[in-house]
């Protein structure tokens, strides 16, 4: 498994990548979320609230 590692004082979480995990694309740690769904969530009328329901492990300024 690669790990990326965390920048200094980073407001994102750190992602994890494996070739067994969503075909090795980059996830939130922890989940199947690839980093690739996250952002187009809100252009599909999903609300930051919303996201962030359901990757408690995001913040708002990561979204």
């Amino acid at each position: 498994m690669q790990r990326h590692p965390p920048k200094a004082q980073s407001r994102f979480p750190p992602l994890r990548s494996n070739a067994d995990v969503m075909g090795g694309a980059p996830v939130l740690p922890g989940t199947r979320t690839t980093v690739y769904s996250v952002p187009g969530r809100p252009d599909g009328g999903d609300s930051v609230d919303h996201i962030l329901g359901d990757n408690r492990r995001l913040t708002r300024d990561a979204v």
